[in-house]
């Protein structure tokens, strides 16, 4: 499940920051073009909740999310433990505070397996997904990005956006059934975001697996 939670937040955040959002509108409707279309920064609190193949839930998270075009971002998980994931200058960063390791990789092959990495080249967002409108209930949104890949490795994307245009959930759902669902609250859209957000120093003792930068 772990794998599976990185390449899904690796390809959210890349999808955050590089997506052409004149291709989402001509595919999906005006809601979730205009928000890929004016997005320059998103920061959050979410929610993350993992669910088995069963149904039954599996792991509750808590944590922050920043992500700045192009190029940035960072997932800092505090409950139930602390972890961090830093995406900059083309790495990607796993951070294990309770393990006290450090893994550092090129974002390419931190997502090699996924088809989704093509989502930062110049590749037509209509070739990797069919998006639909799917649904309208209450104030959500929701939209479904489906690989059009046989080598993708999950089953269905969904994003949710309310009634403003914010992202509020987003949905994955792999081959063997498992359901990532993570709800964003305070959701800050295009608010100037630090660069110290995206700096981190490694505290000492911890090892590091890679080449720091």
């Amino acid at each position: 499940m772990q794998k599976l939670l990185i390449k899904f937040l690796s390809f959210f955040c890349l999808l955050l920051m590089s997506l052409n959002s004149p291709l989402l509108m001509a595919q999906s409707g005006t809601r979730l073009g205009e928000f890929f279309d004016q997005l320059k920064t998103f920061q959050a609190e979410f929610i993350q909740i993992q669910f088995d193949e069963y149904g039954e839930v599996s792991q509750r998270s808590e944590g922050e999310l920043w992500v700045q075009r192009p190029g940035r971002f960072r997932w800092d998980y505090k409950q139930p433990f602390a972890q961090m994931m830093l995406g900059k200058e083309g790495s990607f960063w796993l951070y294990d505070e309770d393990l006290e390791q450090l893994t550092i990789r090129k974002i390419d092959q931190a997502m090699a397996s996924s088809p989704l990495l093509m989502l930062s080249s110049d590749v037509a967002i209509e070739q990797l997904f069919k998006i639909v409108s799917i649904r309208h209930e209450g104030a959500y949104h929701w939209y479904e990005l489906i690989a059009r890949s046989a080598e993708a490795s999950f089953e269905t994307f969904r994003m949710a956006l309310d009634d403003a245009g914010n992202l509020i959930e987003m949905e994955l759902v792999d081959g063997m059934s498992q359901r990532i669902l993570v709800s964003f609250s305070d959701v800050q859209i295009n608010r100037a975001i630090d660069s110290k957000v995206f700096d981190f120093e490694v505290p000492a003792g911890v090892d590091v697996i890679g080449e720091l930068p």
